[in-house]
């Protein structure tokens, strides 16, 4: 876990087909913070509650995102995210099942 950052499970459960949970998760990030290149095993569907960054998702240009802004991410697809200012967002995640939900990458993006 990176320092300041804290993640609160809302949600767990079973579905939406065998194999896979779907996880809701609310994440509170520091101003200034880099969360770090990281994959999920399934996709990512995030809503920006407060505050500012910009993502990076391979593959794509990088984008600004300010409260009300949403974005996805695909399954197994590096992305990472530069906080600007103090950050909320709500994210709902549909996930193998088993698999950890989110695996660090490496990402010369990042660098």
């Amino acid at each position: 876990m990176l320092p300041g950052v804290s993640v609160t499970v809302l949600q767990r459960m079973d579905g939406p087909v065998d194999g896979y949970e779907t996880v809701m998760v609310e994440i509170s990030i520091p101003e200034e913070t880099l969360v770090p290149p990281h994959t999920h095993p399934g996709v990512e569907s995030t809503f920006v509650l407060e505050g500012t960054g910009e993502l990076h998702v391979e593959g794509m240009p990088p984008v600004m995102l300010a409260a009300g802004d949403s974005f996805q991410a695909p399954p197994d697809t590096v992305h990472f995210v530069r906080v600007v200012e103090c950050a909320r967002v709500r994210s709902t995640l549909v996930v193998r099942k088993g698999e950890p939900i989110t695996r660090a990458a490496a990402s010369p993006a990042a660098a």
